[in-house]
């Protein structure tokens, strides 16, 4: 497909290698590769310090053997079958995992209906674009789930090279999520567009529930006509943040997280009856 010539080289290796080590290849023996997250080490016995320095509030007893926040990943579903995705806020950066926003819906549902475990493949740092592939590869892996929810990211984020010192590319060739000036933006919207509505096919043929909304204000796909996307408004979040303030004056971590970047419980507290107001909507049949 690419000729081996100085044109179509990049940082002094060719595009052709380039694609036949591309993270979203499916030729992968193992469902999540350390090319996909690469911040943490594969079979895992303690938390590196740089992550547990940037993820306060994880403990090595969060992770499944994936080094995912959650339970071990199952092929066979006992009750209802639900995924959730994202980035770090979806991960819970900076918060124990009972009061991140995935945990708090995953805890409201499975009160009320029988589910087959919490499973979370949010991770911090990534784009749309990683977190989509990675939702369809745990599809391909342990099955179509039932319902999937999904935190999007802000979108100046997609896969860059890892590079040494003087830029050039580390081998084995391993990918970090990059993230871009505005000037990229128009573009990373339109990929982030073309991925999202993929994944809603995707969901639509197969009958999967999809409910999105995002952290980011502002966000691009607040104007675009999707079906599974719900726009979160300013005045309603902040009405809650100021009245979860209100009535916990002495706890903690309310409007930022540990890492005083993340956004605090009060936050995910909106998040997860926002999207759960959505879930009942189209699920419980007693309403009118």
């Amino acid at each position: 497909m690419f000729k081996k010539n100085k044109k179509q080289e990049y940082f002094g290796f060719n595009l052709e290698s380039f694609f036949d080590h591309s993270p979203l290849s499916y030729e992968e023996e193992s469902l999540f590769s350390e090319e996909l997250t690469n911040y943490l080490p594969k079979d895992m016995k303690e938390i590196p310090l740089f992550f547990s320095n940037q993820n306060p509030g994880t403990i090595m007893s969060d992770f499944n053997s994936k080094n995912f926040r959650c339970d071990e990943f199952i092929n066979k579903h006992d009750g209802m079958h639900i995924l959730f995705s994202g980035c770090s806020h979806t991960f819970g950066t900076g918060l124990k995992i009972e009061d991140t926003w995935a945990k708090m819906l995953y805890e409201n549902i499975s009160n009320k209906t029988k589910c087959s475990g919490y499973f979370n493949i949010g991770f911090p740092g990534t784009s749309l674009m990683h977190q989509v592939i990675n939702t369809i590869k745990y599809c391909e892996k342990y099955g179509n789930p039932d319902a999937i929810f999904f935190n999007i990211t802000e979108l100046r984020r997609l896969y860059t090279l890892k590079t040494d010192f003087k830029g050039n590319p580390i081998k084995p060739f391993t990918y970090n999520n990059g993230f871009y000036k505005l000037s990229a933006q128009p573009v990373l919207k339109l990929l982030a567009y073309q991925y999202y509505y993929m994944l809603e096919k995707y969901c639509e043929s197969n009958n999967i529930q999809l409910f999105s909304f995002s952290w980011k204000t502002g966000h691009g796909f607040n104007n675009l006509n999707l079906k599974t996307y719900y726009k979160i408004e300013d005045k309603d979040l902040l009405d809650h943040v100021a009245e979860y303030k209100k009535n916990n004056p002495n706890k903690l971590c309310i409007e930022k997280a540990m890492d005083n970047q993340h956004y605090g419980i009060a936050y995910h507290d909106f998040w997860a009856k926002f999207i759960y107001e959505k879930f009942m909507e189209k699920n419980d049949s007693t309403r009118d």
